[in-house]
């Protein structure tokens, strides 16, 4: 099984004196810059997300997309549903996050895969830990270079 490490790990909620764990999705938009990692905690908190839990898809879905994200893709058949709900393109079709590293070399994003968010800078990931190559894509939402 191929493994990507990232080579940077980002803002982590002690940078700033925050207590916090199962972060990812706030930590992915503080990674491509939208918000400071506190503003975005604050965010998510106020659309829904408990705390030292997972973000709930439609306050992740609106936060980022208040944030400036565009150009919001969901993959696989299992996103068709919500995809309608948030008006949102679908492919059908899913994408590994190897695959989208590829084809994205340039510009900011964040990444959804299977219970876990992440940053994408440039082609390179930006998160605490490796992530399977081969892991499908539930969604994309690119930011403002």
């Amino acid at each position: 099984m191929k493994y990507i490490v990232p080579k940077d790990g980002g803002y982590i909620p002690a940078d700033f004196g925050i207590v916090e764990k199962n972060d990812c999705a706030v930590r992915a938009i503080a990674n491509v810059g939208a918000y400071p990692y506190p503003v975005a905690l604050r965010l998510m908190s106020q659309e829904g997300r408990p705390r030292g839990r997972g973000t709930p898809w439609d306050a992740l879905d609106k936060v980022y997309k208040m944030a400036g994200a565009f150009d919001v893709t969901y993959y696989g058949e299992r996103m068709r549903r919500l995809s309608q709900k948030h008006s949102v393109p679908f492919r059908p079709q899913g994408m590994t996050l190897e695959t989208f590293l590829e084809r994205h070399p340039k510009g900011r994003y964040v990444v959804v895969i299977t219970k876990h968010a992440l940053a994408v800078v440039d082609g390179t990931i930006v998160d605490m830990g490796k992530n399977k190559a081969g892991k499908r894509l539930m969604a994309s939402y690119k930011f403002e270079e």
